[in-house]
């Protein structure tokens, strides 16, 4: 969870395995449950919420690899 979004250079893609997981890109923001995923640039300002009480389980990648 961030306070204000990011950017950076490179992609983003991520799969939510358990849980929810509230996805803010430029002036959308999806919320994803068990099964979704999400692809984008990076370049775009973007930050990640949990918005329940329970643990969200993600896979997560990030090209090139910068963190």
């Amino acid at each position: 969870t961030e306070e204000s979004p990011f950017i950076h250079d490179g992609e983003e893609c991520g799969v939510v395995l358990d849980g929810t997981l509230e996805v803010h890109i430029g002036n959308d923001t999806l919320v994803l449950e068990a099964g979704d995923s999400v692809y984008f640039h990076s370049a775009i300002p973007h930050w990640f919420c949990n918005p329940n009480s329970e643990p969200a389980v993600l896979v997560w990648a990030i090209t090139p690899p910068s963190f």
